[in-house]
């Protein structure tokens, strides 16, 4: 069987458009309902097989997209980088205008559920959680209550006492 030159183009665009060796790459900017409200979910990835990790921001009410988006590069290449807009935070702020009051044990049940939806989402067991400050806090209560749902946990810059 011979092969025209059309027939060898429309092979390699399949596998270049469907990235190198069938990596498919992720790059959402989205939103999810999370206990009952919109919440800003951004998701970037180089290939969609690595595993999830889960940037929780510091805070409460400080999003973390403008200073992490360095960080995020460097990170696309071995994980499903995910960035999340807490209650009260950013862009999820935006989309719920008169919010209620937040509390410790809400941001935690948000932590859980946006866990949940991303396992889901993705089809997997666990992932990887990285806490930055007020994040850290939240990481750890999330670690501590489910740790058969994470392959690890990493506390940056923890809150202290």
């Amino acid at each position: 069987m011979q092969l025209n030159p059309l027939s060898i183009l429309l092979v390699l665009f399949y596998f270049i458009s469907d990235g190198v060796l069938g990596q498919e790459k992720i790059r959402t900017k989205d939103g999810a309902q999370i206990n009952g409200i919109k919440q800003y979910i951004e998701i970037d990835a180089k290939d969609a097989s690595k595993p999830i990790l889960l940037f929780l921001h510091g805070g409460p009410g400080f999003s973390s997209r403008t200073y992490f988006n360095p960080i995020k590069k460097g990170l696309q290449d071995e994980f499903i980088v995910v960035q999340w807009d807490q209650r009260g935070t950013g862009i999820t702020e935006l989309w719920n205008a008169a919010p209620k009051p937040i509390s410790a044990a809400q941001m935690i049940a948000d932590t859980e559920e946006v866990v949940d939806y991303l396992l889901d989402r993705f089809d997997r067991e666990k992932l990887y959680l990285v806490g930055f400050s007020w994040g850290g806090y939240l990481g750890l209560q999330y670690a501590g209550n489910h740790p058969e749902k994470i392959h690890a946990y990493i506390s940056v810059s923890g809150m202290i006492s």
